[in-house]
C-alpha cells in the first residue's frame, strides 16, 4: 500500500475504531489456532528429538503432556486475541503521542484504523511464515521491515507529516527505549 491506499481506507464511510477492532480480533483469533494446531504438529517431532521421559535422557522433566499442552494452548486463545487488541491500541496511541508532539494533526481513531488495516493481515501472514522453519526466519525479517514501512507511511497519511516526521514518530519510541535500557544497564553495572 502507498499514501492514496491509505486516503482510500481513510475515506470508507465504514472506517471506525470497532470495525478495526474486529479486524485485529479476527486476526489474532486465527493466528492463535493455527499456533496451536502447529503446536500439536511440532511436538511429536519435538519429544522424539529431546525426548520427555527424564529416564531417557537422564534429565529432570522439564517438559508436560501434549493434552496438557493443547488445553493451556486453548485456554491462552482469548489471551491472544485480548492481547492483540491492547497491544495495537497502545503501540497506535505512542505513535499517536509522539505524532501529535511533532505537530501533526490527525486522529486517534484514524491511526489507529489505518494502523489496523495492514497489522490485522500482517499477523497472519507472519504468523503463517514463521511454520517454515529456516525460511520463516529470513522473512519474518523482511515482514518486520515491511511493517515499519507500512506504519510509516499510515502515520504521515493519518498526521499530514512528511517523511522525516513520520520516520521519527516511528523510531523515537525505538532510540527512547534503547536509551533507557542503556540507562539502567549502565547504571546496574557501574
Amino acid at each position: 500500500p502507498n499514501e492514496r491506499t491509505y486516503w482510500n481506507i481513510l475515506i470508507d464511510p465504514q472506517a471506525t475504531t470497532e470495525r478495526a477492532m474486529i479486524w485485529i480480533a479476527a486476526s489474532a483469533l486465527i493466528a492463535a489456532i493455527l499456533s496451536v494446531i502447529a503446536g500439536l504438529l511440532i511436538s511429536p517431532i519435538n519429544e522424539s528429538v529431546i525426548g520427555t521421559n527424564s529416564t531417557f535422557t537422564g534429565q529432570p522433566n522439564f517438559f508436560v503432556s501434549g493434552e496438557t499442552r493443547f488445553l493451556v494452548s486453548l485456554f491462552l486463545i482469548p489471551v491472544q486475541v485480548i492481547g492483540a487488541i491492547i497491544g495495537v491500541a497502545i503501540a497506535t496511541a505512542i505513535f499517536h503521542v509522539i505524532a501529535k508532539a511533532l505537530g501533526g494533526r490527525g486522529q486517534y481513531e484514524r491511526l489507529f484504523y489505518a494502523y489496523a488495516a495492514f497489522a490485522a493481515p500482517m499477523s497472519l501472514i507472519s504468523g503463517a511464515v514463521a511454520l517454515v522453519p529456516v525460511l520463516g526466519l529470513c522473512m519474518a525479517f523482511l515482514l518486520v521491515l515491511y511493517q515499519i514501512y507500512l506504519t510509516i507511511v499510515a502515520i504521515k497519511v493519518v498526521h499530514q507529516f512528511g517523511w522525516g516526521e513520520a520516520i521519527a514518530t516511528v523510531f523515537l519510541p525505538v532510540i527512547l527505549l534503547f536509551g533507557c535500557f542503556f540507562c539502567v544497564f549502565s547504571a546496574a553495572f557501574a
